[in-house]
């Protein structure tokens, strides 16, 4: 079709042929008989200019408010690479525990337990936050077995506590798991 010719179909100054209503339908994806609904229905009165400031706005700032709702749940101040150093750390420090004096080994423990917490507060997405949780256990387990060794019972039980709050919040089985056995090991 002509430009000219669909911008007086458009406002509403002649309506398309007979012959030309089924490509046009097909092209709108609607029936012919809601076409000719579409055809005979009456014209909307042409808003003023600063009516059409106003629609435009709207629109706009409905854009506008989408992007920024996909931009926060994506915003993060923790990060993927954050997370996996956090891994990597825990199971260094994992690693070490058969070779390492537990004194040491929970001065470290604390260090990335105090940084797990900060992150617990900072902006991160739904999936960051269930890995920071299931990372807080894995140390707050590790803090428990070495506080075990150290004959420390009340900190060993507060941190096995926060292990599995963190484990059932995560809903990390596997923590939980070993939350149980290591209770019972350090009251035998």
């Amino acid at each position: 079709m002509d430009r000219s010719t669909v911008a007086r179909w458009e406002s509403g100054k002649v309506d398309p042929q007979d012959w030309q209503r089924p490509a046009l339908a097909k092209v709108l994806r609607v029936t012919l008989i809601e076409l000719g609904s579409l055809l005979r229905a009456p014209a909307a009165p042409k808003p003023s200019r600063d009516e059409n400031v106003a629609v435009v706005t709207l629109e706009y700032d409905d854009e506008i408010e989408a992007l920024e709702l996909a931009r926060r749940v994506s915003a993060s101040d923790v990060g993927k690479e954050t997370l996996e150093r956090l891994e990597l750390t825990f199971h260094d420090l994992a690693t070490k525990y058969p070779t390492v004096a537990p004194q040491e080994l929970l001065g470290q423990v604390r260090r990335y337990g105090l940084y797990i917490a900060r992150l617990m507060d900072a902006k991160k997405t739904l999936t960051e936050h269930r890995q920071l949780l299931v990372i807080g256990g894995w140390f707050s387990l590790l803090g428990a077995t070495l506080h075990i060794d150290l004959n420390q019972q009340d900190a060993a039980t507060a941190r096995l506590r926060t292990a599995m709050t963190l484990a059932q919040h995560s809903d990390n089985s596997e923590i939980q798991a070993w939350c149980f056995e290591t209770d019972l090991a350090g009251s035998q």
